[in-house]
């Protein structure tokens, strides 16, 4: 396993808002815009002896009529995870 580089504030934040673009697309590949009423992300970054975690707080209000089940949004957060994992692989692993 390759090991972690010294990740810069400009390196957490081109992290951060990759996985939110990855977020983003699989999402609205998963689920029509139309059926979320609320939708609010946080990416929370943890940084610490060149570990680096990475957690998703994640809310959604639906349409009462939208049919979107947990499956759906489960494999859409998961299918992020390793696109981030991926991209930082690629680019912030020694």
């Amino acid at each position: 396993m390759s090991k972690l580089k010294t990740l810069s504030k400009e390196d957490l934040n081109t992290i951060s808002e990759y996985f939110l673009s990855s977020i983003d697309n699989h999402l609205f590949n998963k689920i029509n815009s139309k059926e979320i009423n609320d939708l609010t992300l946080d990416i929370i970054l943890n940084y610490d002896d060149n570990q680096l975690d990475v957690d998703l707080d994640f809310n959604m209000d639906l349409d009462l009529l939208s049919d979107v089940d947990s499956d759906k949004l489960e494999l859409a957060i998961d299918k992020s995870y390793d696109d981030l994992d991926s991209f930082i692989e690629d680019n912030y692993k020694e």
